[in-house]
């Protein structure tokens, strides 16, 4: 049934490499044939999308720092995803259309969108509710923490909560590390320095 978009298991080897341009023959050095356009081929998408964030930059700009780029890429190459960066919601009408407004200052434009669903990504707060009502306890208090996305919800970072609780966990012995004070890092690598630059140069 090529009524309904493909899941990711249900799009095969052939079609990917088709996609990507990768050249399987070795014929052209680099192996890759270049990146033909999206040409509406065995999973095309059926529905169009509209992606949106209210902060202003590149959507997903911080997510998925190894194979971010080529989920992006794979929307660019639909033509049927559009991203859009300072927006902000004003209202969703009777008849489900969402109301917007797009960018900052005197250069706002409004903006109606009729559509069939809304998707709501909420974003994330901080949950350290149990490690403040420990602090009464005398035992209770030097044993809870909170870590990741509860100690501080910037955006999801899997790596960054990795980091804090293995960290915390190679010092929680020390009786100098408390409750709230119990992030630690590492000085910055070569590697880490390199990246960094390397982001600040594609600003």
């Amino acid at each position: 049934n090529d009524n309904h978009d493909k899941f990711a298991d249900e799009v095969n080897v052939r079609d990917f490499l088709s996609e990507w341009g990768v050249d399987t023959g070795n014929t052209v050095p680099g192996g890759m044939l270049g990146s033909p356009a999206h040409d509406g081929g065995t999973h095309a998408p059926k529905r169009k999308l509209v992606l949106m964030q209210r902060k202003k930059g590149k959507l997903g700009k911080n997510l998925g720092k190894t194979t971010g780029w080529i989920h992006r890429a794979s929307l660019h190459k639909s033509n049927m995803v559009e991203m859009l960066d300072s927006v902000s919601y004003e209202k969703i009408d009777e008849e489900g259309n969402l109301h917007i407004k797009i960018g900052e200052g005197s250069n706002i434009k409004e903006r109606v969108l009729k559509v069939d669903n809304i998707i709501l990504c909420a974003g994330q707060t901080p949950r350290d509710e149990l490690e403040k009502e420990a602090k009464d306890d005398e035992i209770m208090s030097r044993k809870i923490y909170s870590i990741g996305g509860a100690y501080e919800a910037l955006e999801l970072d899997a790596k960054r909560a990795i980091d804090m609780g293995t960290r915390l966990a190679l010092k929680i012995s020390d009786n100098s590390v408390l409750p709230g004070k119990h992030e630690f890092k590492a000085r910055s690598g070569p590697e880490e320095k390199l990246f960094g630059l390397m982001k600040y140069l594609s600003l």
